[in-house]
């Protein structure tokens, strides 16, 4: 062996004897060194990955933000596009699934438990309760009502009840039913007043307010008189519908034009003018004076007031201003109008050039359709053959009139005028 040789030698003998001593001064860095254990297998499945230097990695590495989030990233990249989709799919799917079922539920549970209807309550038309229900007791209506105690609230058609009960009780001018919750029913009933009567193929109908036709009779009520044509003759409980017969027209269309559909049948003329003529009357509070009303030609609509007058409005352009003048005229509230032995025929049909009405009267004794209709043998008469020809003066020009100063036409306000006329 040669020196270099030895000298080396000795060297390394040196080095590890120090490496030794500075092993033996620090005893308590041995203690903390941890060896990592590999995992050990579950019943569920595989071990992971056995990593070598979890025990050897210094502790900062293992705690260190940035590298858990970037282990975080990379795992979340690991899921593809599709399997994304398909999640997402799947979440909105069950989440469809469980709005129905408890939509479901909620339905089932309101009709066999909730909403069972308790009460039964009769109001007026004007929402108060009341006990009022004309010719037929509560019990009688409740026992046509095909809903009982105990059905829920929202198994019925309340139209349909409404139509069935109006058709039942003629002597109700409206029935009415609403839902109240949690289990009330209300009945808002009016009793039906006799108003009008009419001339019909089959006899005499008499009519409540609104038209509803109360009963039939042989001979005419003492009513007030309403003259128009009847096309078809309604039955007890029903409304009456005037219009005049119309007869079938020859077919002029194509066999292409026919199968397009047809368009919805319009409210006769007539009708119209009858649900205007009682809307406007009973609005100016003369409803009750009237002793006939003729809407058989809707271009020349008159009414009789107090069976003395004939008030002629011609058409019904402008009716709430002819009602209004007339109305001022007929009550004489400011002394120029027409006293309570004036008999004759009022014309309110005239209108001048700027819009104002220029009413005539005509000073006469008319005969007027009555209370009691004439004896004439025929069950069939027209109810205009009462009226007098005097009746046509109605629409000759003001130069016709007497000199008597009580046919002299009346001042009247513009159409613009708010106020009362003068």
């Amino acid at each position: 062996m040669t020196a270099r040789k030895r000298k080396a030698q000795k060297a390394q003998q040196a080095q590890r004897a120090a490496q030794r001593k500075k092993r033996l001064k620090q005893p308590a860095a041995r203690q903390q060194h941890t060896v990592a254990r590999p995992p050990q297998a579950t019943r569920t499945g595989h071990a992971p990955a056995f990593d070598q230097d979890a025990g050897h990695r210094p502790q900062s590495a293992r705690t260190n933000p940035k590298e858990k989030r970037y282990r975080q990233k990379k795992e979340h990249v690991r899921i593809t596009q599709a399997e994304m989709r398909r999640r997402r799919f799947r979440r909105r799917l069950i989440a469809i699934i469980l709005l129905l079922l408890a939509v479901t539920a909620g339905i089932l549970l309101s009709v066999t438990l909730l909403f069972r209807i308790s009460t039964f309550e009769f109001q007026n038309a004007a929402g108060e309760v009341t006990t009022d229900t004309g010719s037929y007791t509560q019990e009688e209506i409740l026992q046509t009502l095909q809903v009982k105690q105990g059905d829920n609230l929202f198994s019925f058609a309340p139209d349909a009840q409404e139509e069935l009960l109006n058709t039942r009780f003629p002597l109700l001018e409206n029935i009415e039913i609403l839902r109240r919750m949690p289990g009330t029913v209300v009945l808002r009933v009016q009793p039906a007043k006799a108003s009008f009567c009419i001339q019909t193929s089959t006899g005499w109908l008499v009519l409540s307010r609104q038209c509803k036709v109360m009963e039939m009779s042989g001979t005419q009520p003492e009513l007030p008189l309403l003259i128009g044509p009847v096309q078809t003759v309604p039955q007890v409980g029903q409304i009456l519908s005037l219009g005049a017969a119309q007869l079938p027209e020859a077919p002029t269309e194509t066999p292409t034009e026919s199968a397009q559909p047809t368009s919805v049948p319009q409210e006769a003329p007539e009708q119209t003018a009858l649900v205007q003529m009682l809307s406007a009357l009973e609005q100016h509070g003369i409803l009750d004076q009237v002793t006939h009303l003729d809407v058989t030609n809707p271009e020349q609509v008159y009414f009789g007031y107090q069976d003395r007058i004939r008030v002629t409005l011609g058409t019904l352009n402008q009716l709430d201003y002819k009602l209004k003048f007339a109305v001022h005229l007929l009550q004489n509230k400011e002394g120029n109008g027409l006293t309570e032995t004036d008999r004759g025929i009022l014309d309110m049909s005239i209108i001048r050039s700027d819009g104002s009405i220029r009413p005539t009267f005509k000073q006469s004794d008319p005969e007027l359709p009555s209370r009691q209709a004439q004896d004439t043998g025929d069950a069939d008469a027209d109810p205009q053959a009462d009226v007098a020809p005097d009746d046509a003066a109605a629409d000759e020009p003001a130069a016709d009139q007497t000199a008597d100063p009580t046919d002299a036409p009346a001042e009247e306000p513009t159409p613009q005028d708010s106020a009362k006329p003068e």
